[in-house]
């Protein structure tokens, strides 16, 4: 199990970024003092990214910033954060990343991408060997072990994008990792663009195994969550039904079927992403409408000031956003569009999303 000492340092670090936030915000001693924000887990943060090496498309732009860019997050409050390994050498990188001093509130996933599938036939010793290292990273650093992992994945099937690989390199691919998540008792982080047919019929068979590893025989299963749901109100309901969790970031929320969508989904069933450093939410998304529902208290950790990423490196911009880039810290902008579409009260929201978190992911 994760150690109880190091979830409690994390926290510290996060306690202290917001009071150094909140001190630093305020004008006066005689200023009300800013209500401090819910707690957050982003369940989906792609902290390996180039971008946060300061490389967009090859070319280098500006100087590594992960630091500020989780820094941020902490005055954010996020918590926690679950880096999303797509690959075997990314799944490396995770571990490698989540275990360094002073990130003790990063977990991550292990696992391959399903458009990066391809890259399991041409792995020395195919399917079989590149399964044999994932597991031999699961045995070594699951949290069952005291270790970083939390999830098998991303796995699953995309048929949005085949030109990276095609259905059939996809489907053993995702089969051998749901052998991976019932033999180490670690609930899937899930991958489903326009394939949900196939895609649950691999699930499906598997099921009770997988509900199996849950420590209670409850309605809500550890089995997984269905993270960047882009689906449809019917395939939303055939994964619930199943068990499965919903995560919603920006692209969850583009449209107003999405919206009607999210909005539908129990409470009790959702989590909270960012996707970073995609998935933002943007002016020309159905979600625009709603977005601030959180107040002014919080607009300048959830929405810091941001520069061109050619001018990132400029003299005075070294602690700003860069534009068109996600990053955890703006969680709380999802979670103000979803909290009013639910009608809900924003901290009520978010802290039920970090109790399902919390229960899936075993944290």
């Amino acid at each position: 199990m994760i150690n109880p000492r190091t979830a409690a340092r994390a926290q510290s670090g996060a306690a202290n970024d917001l009071a150094a936030a909140a001190s630093s915000s305020s004008s006066s001693s005689s200023a009300p003092a800013p209500r401090p924000p819910p707690a957050y887990i982003d369940i989906g943060a792609n902290l390996l990214d180039g971008m946060y090496r300061g490389k967009y498309q090859g070319k280098k732009y500006h100087e590594p910033d992960l630091d500020a860019v989780l820094s941020r997050a902490r005055k954010a409050n996020v918590v926690a954060q679950i880096v999303t390994s797509g690959s075997l050498s990314e799944s490396r990188q995770s571990i490698s990343l989540c275990s360094q001093p002073g990130k003790e509130d990063l977990y991550c996933t292990v696992g391959c991408h399903p458009t990066r599938s391809k890259e399991v036939a041409k792995h020395p010793g195919g399917l079989k060997a590149y399964m044999a290292a994932l597991d031999e990273l699961l045995t070594e650093h699951s949290k069952h072990n005291g270790g970083r992992v939390v999830a098998v994945g991303e796995c699953g099937l995309d048929y949005d994008r085949l030109f990276f690989s095609t259905e059939e390199e996809q489907k053993p691919v995702f089969e051998a990792q749901l052998d991976l998540a019932i033999k180490h008792r670690l609930p899937l982080f899930l991958h489903n663009r326009n394939s949900t047919n196939d895609f649950l019929a691999i699930l499906e068979p598997r099921l009770e195994e997988l509900k199996g590893m849950a420590a209670s025989p409850t309605p809500a299963h550890r089995a997984g969550v269905v993270h960047s749901f882009t689906d449809s109100r019917e395939e939303m309901d055939r994964f619930l039904s199943l068990g499965f969790y919903i995560s919603v970031n920006g692209c969850s929320l583009k449209t107003e079927d999405q919206l009607t969508t999210i909005a539908a989904c129990p409470l009790d069933r959702l989590m909270l992403e960012t996707d970073a450093p995609w998935c933002s939410l943007k002016a020309s998304h159905a979600s625009a409408k709603h977005k601030g529902h959180y107040g002014q208290d919080w607009k300048d950790i959830y929405e810091p000031a941001a520069v061109k990423r050619e001018k990132k490196d400029v003299a005075g911009n070294e602690g700003k956003m860069v534009k068109d880039r996600n990053e955890p810290c703006a969680i709380g902008q999802v979670s103000g569009v979803v909290a009013r579409l639910k009608g809900a009260d924003v901290r009520q929201l978010a802290e039920v999303c970090e109790r399902n978190t919390r229960w899936v992911f075993g944290l």
